[in-house]
């Protein structure tokens, strides 16, 4: 399909998708597509369609009209339900972009570099690996690649309810913790390597900053990382397992500053404004800050590759600096 065309269907358009169904920190850095598409087309229905696990990000994004979970309602059924005019596929899935396919939705817009890619109708030519761009870049160049625009990319601030923010203050003052706090994250979906050194680093930051509470966030799956930070410093709160993601979110908005991997936990940080501390592989590129980086005024990235070469007093001194702010 020509661009020409695909403009033409993009201005016509009552409801336009975006299918990002995999984790937390993609969720995160695929709402700055989200926000172009309603600067550029304000009258459209912009549907968001995700996984459950993304629910409060999805749920509480500006600009989202309606929002789906595949693993609640299939694709398929979603795709019967909405008369969608054009769907962004920022992750590209065979699956999904066969069903689109399928249901005739005149504007699918896809890689090009996938077996599948001719399930598209408009394929952008960015190889993703190779990192030229940030990951919200890449998302927001598949609209610029059709318009032929170039658009503000910048995180959405998740919108909090006052419900979430009361269960929050209830929880934080029954673990003694009152502001200011550090939040240390040490655990990680796995798709880029974890720090090893944040027990070292909280024994660290507790002597160099003893008026700033740390708090430990994790799964219930990293408990055991969890408790080893917390049992370095015995003042330490450790949160581990014992919020829902909505709870997190209102935690972190809290923050002095937030210590974490490259996971989707230092991006939801990122998108509420705090001052985080991101810890990278140098290498390979697709894993590397170039691409994954935490995007914000207040934020300090340190990388190497091995990611245990980062020294914890390399960590502690960029908390410091965020701390005087």
């Amino acid at each position: 399909m020509r661009r020409e065309h695909a403009r033409r269907i993009l201005a016509e358009a009552r409801t336009i998708g975006v299918v990002r169904t995999d984790h937390l920190g993609d969720m995160v850095l695929t709402l700055p597509l989200v926000r172009a598409l309603r600067q550029e087309f304000p009258s459209a229905t912009i549907v968001l369609i995700a996984h459950s696990r993304t629910a409060p990000l999805a749920e509480w994004a500006p600009g989202v009209d309606r929002c789906y979970f595949v693993d609640q309602i299939p694709f398929e059924r979603v795709l019967r339900h909405e008369r969608f005019d054009a769907l962004f596929f920022p992750r590209a899935r065979a699956d999904e972009a066969w069903q689109a396919w399928c249901a005739r939705v005149p504007l699918r817009v896809g890689t090009r570099y996938r077996w599948w890619s001719p399930l598209y109708s408009v394929r952008i030519p960015d190889h993703r690996h190779t990192a030229e761009y940030h990951e919200a870049e890449y998302n927001v160049r598949m609209l610029e690649y059709i318009t032929g625009k170039r658009y503000r990319v910048e995180l959405l601030r998740p919108r909090i309810p006052e419900s979430v923010c009361a269960e929050v203050s209830a929880i934080l003052a029954g673990a003694g913790v009152e502001e200011p706090f550090l939040v240390l994250h040490p655990g990680g979906r796995g798709s880029a390597p974890r720090w090893e050194n944040f027990p070292a680093l909280a024994q660290m930051l507790a002597q160099r900053h003893p008026e700033v509470r740390i708090a430990v966030t994790g799964t219930v799956s990293e408990v055991r990382l969890c408790a080893a930070v917390a049992e370095a410093v015995p003042s330490a709160v450790n949160l581990c397992g014992r919020l829902q993601l909505s709870q997190l979110i209102a935690v972190l908005d809290r923050a002095a500053v937030v210590v974490a991997n490259s996971t989707g936990v230092l991006h939801i940080a990122a998108a509420l404004g705090r001052a985080v501390v991101g810890l990278f592989p140098a290498e390979p590129p697709a894993q590397s800050p170039a691409r994954w980086r935490p995007l914000g005024e207040r934020v300090i990235v340190l990388a190497s590759s091995p990611i245990d070469a980062i020294p914890p007093q390399s960590v502690a001194h960029a908390v410091g600096a965020l701390l005087a702010g």
